[in-house]
């Protein structure tokens, strides 16, 4: 069943926990808004009786226990499935969702794998139904707005596209639930970082920016990967990435969770006329040879989430509406899988770290020292960071 005019679209969430609780609000302001029916969703046990379940149970939606529960008793009724859940479940819930005959928005990134990535387009192909990716900046109308000053020439040949993000994460953030922090999870890969989650989006801006055309993103190919940890993780919470696309443009991105110091994100492009640097819920800075700076205002993430969910809902209806699909999504899934492959994950040693306490919480935040200026000197110079260097300055 697809929504049409005479009726609405019939939407299903699965979690009510975590980062569903921001699909749930939208959720429930489109049903105020006689714009959607939600019709059935999913909460674990321990969930069942919380305020988002409750506040879903109101509208008339079918609580399940098991999402394998809920795709069959809705078999062919269902418009659309939200997929706000652990990465390992990505691929399974968003096959299932499609083979039950409903479109899916499954949270950013796509897979956990390049081949669950895959097998993802090709459930696709084979149902005839779509998947959009949670990576709300690129549903903006500034990403394709930027996105065309590129492919249009504005800034000449694409050179260097360069990315640095700090995020302070209290200890509390890799116990939050039994996945985080993890390289496997459920029977499947997690590959959680940085890279693979809170400041993925960046990362797959960066290759969307680089894309031969205006719906295309890019492979990047890597030529090293210098990975750390400050948590007591199995994955890595900084690193640097250095890596080249099959046009020649250079990468560098720079991310980590260990430091006190909050740097929201910049993306800074350079090229042979000229130079963008997008500044996270600020503004991005269009800068050719010769002519004005352009200001592009950018929206802040609440609008940057509320224009994905518009897009996504458009969708159904208009086949044209700009979503962030899997094929551009697995260039980000294909370059986090080579880090991990190829990288070699390598501890901060304890005298590296202070223990500062985390506003809000019962929690500390592992601080590197001196890590937030050794990544801005790296991020300028597009250079290394190298570990040793690191202990030299502590």
């Amino acid at each position: 069943m697809i929504a049409t005019k005479s009726s609405l679209p019939r939407i299903a969430l699965i979690g009510v926990s975590g980062y569903a609780r921001i699909h749930i609000e939208w959720l429930l302001q489109a049903y105020r808004d006689k714009r959607i029916a939600i019709a059935a969703f999913v909460s674990l046990e321990a969930e069942k009786d919380s305020e988002g379940a409750q506040q879903l149970r109101e509208t008339g939606a079918q609580q399940f226990d098991s999402y394998q529960e809920m795709l069959e008793a809705q078999d062919g009724q269902l418009d659309l499935c939200f997929i706000p859940t652990g990465i390992q479940w990505h691929a399974r819930m968003s096959i299932d969702a499609l083979n039950a005959g409903c479109n899916v928005l499954v949270e950013k990134p796509l897979a956990g794998s390049a081949s669950d990535g895959k097998a993802i387009i090709e459930a696709m192909e084979k149902t005839g139904r779509w998947v959009a990716v949670g990576f709300q900046d690129l549903y903006t109308d500034a990403a394709a707005r930027i996105k065309r000053q590129i492919t249009d020439g504005r800034i000449g040949k694409l050179k260097t596209i360069s990315m640095l993000g700090i995020w302070p994460r209290p200890r509390s953030y890799f116990q939050r639930n039994h996945w985080a922090g993890r390289i496997r999870a459920d029977d499947a890969f997690v590959l959680d970082s940085p890279l693979n989650n809170a400041l993925s989006h960046f990362i797959s801006l960066s290759l969307y920016f680089a894309g031969e055309s205006f719906d295309k993103s890019c492979d990047a190919f890597l030529n090293e990967a210098q990975l750390y940890r400050a948590h007591d993780i199995e994955s890595f919470d900084t690193a640097i990435i250095q890596a080249t696309s099959e046009f020649g443009t250079q990468f560098w991105f720079g991310a980590s969770h260990a430091s006190t110091h909050t740097l929201e994100p910049v993306i800074r492009i350079t090229g042979s006329k000229g130079r963008i640097e997008w500044e996270q819920d600020k503004q991005c800075t269009l800068s050719c040879s010769g002519g004005k700076d352009e200001v592009i205002p950018l929206d802040d993430s609440f609008a940057a989430r509320t224009q994905m969910f518009e897009s996504v809902l458009s969708r159904l209806s208009d086949p044209d509406t700009r979503i962030c699909g899997p094929e551009i999504a697995l260039c980000h899934t294909r370059l986090i899988e080579s880090i991990h492959r190829f990288g070699k994950i390598l501890d901060f040693e304890p005298k590296q770290i202070k223990e500062i306490p985390f506003e809000g919480t019962d929690s500390t935040v592992p601080d590197v020292i001196g890590l937030k200026n050794r990544l801005l000197d790296a991020f300028e110079k597009l250079g290394s960071l190298k570990f040793e260097e690191i202990v030299s300055k502590t």
